[in-house]
């Protein structure tokens, strides 16, 4: 086990735990799989799962940076309170959720449902065919605008969020944008792809059954993830752009999971914290890169996806697997508003690990509390101008 991976178990528990009631799960599919070959039936195919380490950079010199982490950064009276209706629904995913033994009606949910994903029927839902074909005309560096302005012009929703975003503060010239290719020209083709990504993403999140209370939290969350990514990336030499969709698509597992609970929750009062917060715990990554797969993101985003929690284990990318788990971390911290979090912010392992140097610490986080504090999870979201990267080798790429 590698530096980092040890230290994130000694800190987080809970990743201990999750990995536990995974192999429980596998040990029933196994024991499933062989009486099948017991009874003559050809076993199941199995998902490819890779399981990595990641190489301590220069141990000696990291270990020190997490010493000096370990002074308490005073955050609490400088950072505004949670939002109302944050701090209830946020509480879902704490790792001290997953501490809750679940029984009876709860525990027969939890089951089902990892039964349904185990046999591969998750609900995964589409991404909008306007949205699909624009994205891939903006994935085309030399695409002709018009064939994109035909296809934005054919979704009401995706044509007056564009108008709105280039006539925004962040993209306001003297005279107002009135048509879709000015409108395209002005913001450039990825931030066109991050914002048709936002919107098609928050319309796919089920709002109906006894999950629905939980929609604008995992909405709020999402892009309040994505904002934070975005105004750190720059620090970190990662894209802004591209760390505004690892963010955004970190949790896209959790819209299924909530279509899957709304359909397995017939009480409208069934669907408590505890149940969705050991759903989400437990089966998030692995719905997130099914959903990730079914909207054909590349693979960069399909392996965070499916693995940022434990982002030290996420060789292919361990970087963009660490932003993606910092601004999470961030997030959750602002928005629950507790002290204890707080404090222990610049003791995230993922903090040290993309930004060794305390000045580069201090920097993100204050960009990523500004950002909080100004982000409004009711408004659409409006990509941001680019910012000029601090790093010298910037990570580039992007879906």
């Amino acid at each position: 086990m590698s530096f980092w991976s040890h230290l994130l178990d000694l800190l987080n528990p809970g990743r201990v735990a999750r990995r536990a009631t995974r192999a429980s799960l596998a040990e029933i599919h196994a024991a499933r799989a062989q009486a099948r070959v017991d009874a003559g039936e050809a076993p199941p195919e199995e998902p490819e799962v890779q399981h990595s380490v990641v190489a301590a950079e220069v141990e000696t010199e990291m270990q020190e940076q997490a010493e000096k982490a370990s002074d308490m950064l005073q955050l609490q009276a400088s950072i505004p309170p949670a939002l109302p209706h944050r701090s209830f629904f946020a509480q879902h995913d704490r790792d001290e959720s997953m501490a809750v033994i679940l029984e009876g009606p709860e525990e027969e949910i939890l089951w089902s449902i990892a039964r349904r994903i185990e046999s591969g029927r998750l609900d995964l839902p589409s991404l909008p065919s306007t949205s699909m074909a624009v994205i891939d005309l903006a994935n085309n560096p030399s695409v002709e605008f018009h064939a994109l302005v035909d296809q934005v012009s054919m979704d009401p929703v995706l044509s007056s969020e564009l108008l709105r975003t280039a006539n925004s503060v962040l993209y306001a010239s003297v005279e107002p944008i009135d048509t879709l290719q000015s409108a395209i020209t002005r913001i450039g083709l990825r931030a066109l792809r991050s914002m048709i990504f936002s919107v098609s993403m928050r319309g796919t999140i089920p709002r109906s059954g006894a999950t629905a209370e939980y929609a604008d939290e995992v909405w709020r969350q999402s892009y309040s993830v994505a904002m934070i990514a975005r105004a750190i990336a720059p620090v970190v030499g990662v894209d802004p752009e591209k760390a505004f969709l690892l963010g955004l698509l970190q949790d896209i597992g959790k819209i299924s999971l909530l279509s899957m609970l709304s359909k397995e929750v017939k009480d409208p009062r069934g669907a408590t914290v505890n149940l969705v917060g050991h759903v989400f715990q437990m089966f998030h990554q692995e719905a997130g890169a099914a959903m990730a797969r079914k909207w054909k993101l590349p693979a960069e985003f399909i392996s965070v996806a499916g693995c940022h929690h434990e982002w030290a284990d996420n060789d292919k990318h361990t970087r963009s697997a660490a932003l993606a788990n910092l601004a999470y971390r961030l997030d959750l911290a602002f928005s629950m508003g507790d002290p204890e979090l707080l404090a222990k912010a610049r003791e995230l392992p993922a903090l040290v690990y993309l930004a060794p140097q305390e000045d580069a610490q201090a920097r993100i986080l204050e960009l990523a509390q500004a950002t909080y504090a100004s982000s409004s999870p009711s408004e659409s979201p409006a990509p941001s101008a680019p910012v000029e990267s601090v790093s010298s080798s910037p990570e580039t790429g992007g879906a």
